[in-house]
């Protein structure tokens, strides 16, 4: 399965429109610098793993919602129903808390 990083992009900024936040907003919670979410949006860049889970929790929302085809309306939905993200950003402990939560559609 390949990544689309606009896709990824997409998502980011869907997520951060959602939450309310400015670009400025985001790249504090995520410390990163302002122009770093603004190439991840473009899909310029690809967010490392750790900054993924960083925008995760600053977005609120599940890792895999940021990386695979799932609507953020489902994937807040599996958070709901036990899916939650690990304290680690290891992708072994993303994998082990996941399950089949990180697996696409």
């Amino acid at each position: 399965m390949l990544i689309d990083v606009r896709q990824i992009g997409n998502r980011i900024r869907e997520a951060r429109v959602r939450a309310g936040l400015s670009q400025p907003q985001l790249s504090r919670l995520a410390e990163v610098a302002n122009a770093t979410v603004s190439r991840w949006e473009t899909g310029k860049t690809v967010p490392t793993l750790n900054s993924l889970y960083r925008l995760a929790e600053a977005l609120d929302v599940p890792v895999g919602s940021l990386v695979y085809r799932r609507p953020l309306a489902a994937a807040e939905a599996d958070l709901q129903s036990g899916c939650q993200q690990p304290r680690s950003p290891s992708i072994v402990d993303l994998e082990r808390s996941w399950g089949a939560c990180l697996r696409p559609d």
